[in-house]
């Protein structure tokens, strides 16, 4: 059922994300709130692997919720990270590794 149902990425739609990943990155580079407010849905989710901390393995949910956890991570600790896009689902991602 899963892959019946599920979104197939189309160069188009690759292409979409790629320029929607990039403007978010540079509105998070800027601290741009409004730029990031109207790139991501009311109901956005997080989803992280979490590592060592348990708190980051819970999906953080909503726009605000979303942006808040994006501009702290920026603040608090991507200076000593990684940011790599990479490929997921046939779409572009960030992949975010913060340094312990």
């Amino acid at each position: 059922a899963y892959d019946r149902d599920r979104c197939r990425p189309t160069v188009e739609r690759r292409e979409r994300t790629a320029e929607a990943l990039l403007r978010f990155m540079t509105a998070l580079q800027q601290d741009d709130l409004p730029a990031l407010e109207a790139l991501l849905a009311e109901g956005v989710r997080s989803v992280s692997e979490g590592g060592e901390y348990a708190a980051a393995h819970n999906p953080v949910v909503g726009r605000s919720r979303v942006i808040r956890l994006v501009r702290g991570l920026v603040r608090h600790g991507l200076g000593q990270a990684s940011a790599q896009v990479r490929e997921v689902n046939g779409l572009p991602a960030v992949l975010l590794e913060l340094a312990r």
